[in-house]
């Protein structure tokens, strides 16, 4: 398995681990499955969390999808969309790998309208 191909396996596995939501941001911590601080008269206190089993596997999401993950991510996805438009401009381009690339380039984009949940 190519080095690419064994990130976004394993980034995968990591996104499928998380809790799906409701993500928040609660003044600067981040509030998932339920959870959030409510402001007590001695300070902050955790409010309910939905699923506290859950705690690792979104720790693991938050550490693994940090700014440099998801410049990557882009990197590829932006890369992706250059190659298919550099293809318009290159004589005898091959239509199966063209319409490989518009199919591709569609399920990103319904992915991005929140249309479907990738990998399936």
């Amino acid at each position: 398995m190519k080095p690419l191909d064994e990130q976004i396996a394993k980034l995968f596995k990591i996104v499928d681990a998380a809790t799906d939501g409701p993500w928040d941001e609660d003044d600067g911590f981040v509030a998932v499955g339920g959870f959030g601080l409510e402001e007590q008269p001695y300070g902050f206190q955790a409010t309910d969390y939905a699923d506290w089993t859950q705690r690792d596997h979104d720790a693991e999401f938050i550490a693994q999808f940090n700014p440099a993950t998801v410049r990557k991510l882009l990197a590829v996805v932006k890369a992706a969309k250059e190659m298919r438009e550099d293809m318009d401009h290159v004589e005898g381009s091959d239509p199966a790998v063209v319409a490989s690339f518009d199919a591709a380039l569609a399920k990103l984009d319904g992915l991005a309208a929140g249309e479907d949940k990738a990998g399936e």
